[in-house]
This record gives structure tokens, sequence and C-alpha cells, in this order.
């Protein structure tokens, strides 16, 4: 704690502020916020954060959601690879089955809806990376990656395997 000398006068802090040298960022820093490159990256780590943030008990206390446990669970527990030929509604669900053939052959049954929600995380990244890319002319890249998040919605279409096919429609839409 600084003690003030004897006839030094008290300065409040917004004094002091005036007073001192105005701070400025390293170098790296300024370029690296300027950049372009880093912004689109910065925007896909803060929209896994808000993601996580929006929805934090399914990675947290993740449990099976709609469709993950009675039909992707279920048929892989009866049909093993050959549920990826097995079609539901009238179309064959490749990401979730894969997600769901993954989770039974690598973790232990307990650790399912996480590895699903996992799953549904992971690919979520790769589409907002996807969107970051350099082959792709897209207007405001930043703002389209947070758009993904911030957009109002209940929270049902994240972090679950059954709904990922909202999301990876993105993937085909786009092309390099």
């Amino acid at each position: 704690m600084h003690r003030r000398r004897r006839g030094e006068a008290r300065l409040s802090i917004s004094a002091r502020l005036k007073n001192s040298p105005p701070v400025t960022a390293p170098s790296f820093f300024s370029r690296a916020i300027k950049s372009p490159r880093a912004q689109t990256w910065a925007a896909v780590g803060v929209a896994l954060l808000v993601l996580g943030a929006r929805k934090p008990w399914a990675l947290l206390t993740p449990q099976l959601w709609a469709e993950d446990g009675t039909i992707h669970l279920n048929d892989y527990e009866q049909s093993g690879a050959r549920a990826f030929f097995i079609p539901y509604r009238g179309y064959l669900h490749l990401l979730p089955r894969l997600i769901a053939w993954l989770a039974g052959q690598l973790t232990d049954v307990v650790n399912w809806p996480a590895f699903y929600n996992g799953g549904a995380l992971l690919t979520t990244a790769l589409l907002l990376v996807r969107m970051t890319s350099r082959r792709l002319d897209l207007p405001g890249k930043p703002w389209l990656v947070l758009a993904f998040v911030l957009v109002a919605h209940s929270g049902e279409v994240f972090l679950n395997i059954t709904n990922l096919h909202w999301l990876t429609g993105f993937f085909s839409s786009s092309r390099p």
C-alpha cells in the first residue's frame, strides 16, 4: 500500500488516470485484432463458448434426446453396423448412426449420451470452421459464425445428434 507523504495532495482515481500514460497493446496483439483471419477464429471460439453457455446441461449432465435413444441407440444395439442402412422416416441418417456406432465401439454404454453430445459439438465446430475457410467467399464471416448461436432459439437443435441435419445442410450448400 502506498503511503502519502506530508503535504502530498490526495488525487482522485480519475485524476490519476488522466495523469497516467496511455496503455498501448503490444504490436502483435493489435495486428492480430485487425486480422480478418484472427477475427473469424475468435468468432468460432466465442460461438462455441456461447453454445456451451446456452446449453450447459448437454455437456455437464448429458442425456439422450428424442431419437438419440429410441432410434439411433436402439438400432445400433439391435442391428450393429447394419443400422446404417435402416431408413427412418424415409431417409438414412448417416451421421447420427455413425456417431452411435462409434460410441458403441469406443465407450461404455454409460458414456454414450456424453459421446453423442460431444459428437454433435464436434460436428458444429467443424461446420463453423468450414465457414471460415478462405476458399468460401462469404461476407462478414465472423458475424455469420456468431449468428448460428446468437439467433433466438429454444436450444433444441444444438448438441444432439438427432438434429444435426439442420446444421450439416450448410456443409453441402457451400462449395469451395
